[in-house]
């Protein structure tokens, strides 16, 4: 079998090389350099326990969406107009029924923070603007000892800004009970000391591409 030995190789009215074959056995191909690609990864993840309160109803005003700190996930961005794939999970029990309650993406850039509306419905007259849904885990009549977990993957996120913003991305929560409410997050509700109140875990990625 016949070897052919080549450092580079170059079409006769390129100025530069296609293909470089390097000694260690990899290959640089020149219109390969703006592919799409994973720019860099940032993760929050949650496994303790905590409270939430939902002091207020929403009815799509934004004072009234709570966060989530614990999730909080920062990235500074490496090139401009890049693009952010936003996946993770949210786990808990709320003090009502899980219909009763939603998750809202937002995004703080420059120390301002608001929902980003392409990743969330339109309103309609009294119709709430959500991202998603918790996954219901109520059971029965009883809502103190089935908590969920959600998942939610791949949200397409184009924040338009220049290479070396901080983005900082924020999963909020809101209710549509009248009332103030609580989250408990990575936990059933009713705290009890049994195996019937899970302990989870929550944690939300971020992918930046190109």
């Amino acid at each position: 079998m016949a070897t052919l030995n080549a450092t580079n190789l170059k079409h006769a009215s390129s100025g530069s090389n296609n293909i470089v074959l390097a000694a260690d056995g990899s290959t640089t191909i020149s219109n390969l350099s703006n592919a799409g690609k994973i720019l860099q990864v940032a993760n929050s993840t949650y496994n303790g326990q905590t409270s939430l309160t939902l002091t207020s109803a929403y009815s799509n005003n934004d004072s009234n969406i709570y966060y989530v700190t614990q999730l909080d996930t920062t990235l500074t961005t490496t090139k401009a107009n890049s693009k952010i794939l936003i996946s993770g999970m949210i786990a808990g029990e709320f003090s009502n029924p899980d219909h009763l309650f939603g998750f809202i993406m937002s995004s703080t850039i420059g120390g301002t923070t608001a929902p980003i509306d392409t990743l969330r419905g339109t309103s309609s007259n009294n119709r709430v603007k959500l991202s998603f849904l918790p996954s219901v885990g109520y059971h029965g009549d009883d809502n103190a000892s089935t908590p969920f977990s959600t998942p939610f993957s791949n949200f397409y996120y184009a924040p338009s800004q220049a290479a070396g913003t901080a983005i900082t991305m924020r999963l909020g929560v809101v209710s549509t009970y009248y009332s103030s409410q609580t989250f408990k997050i990575n936990q059933a509700y009713d705290t009890t000391n049994n195996d019937e109140r899970e302990h989870l875990v929550s944690f939300m990625t971020l992918m930046e591409i190109s």
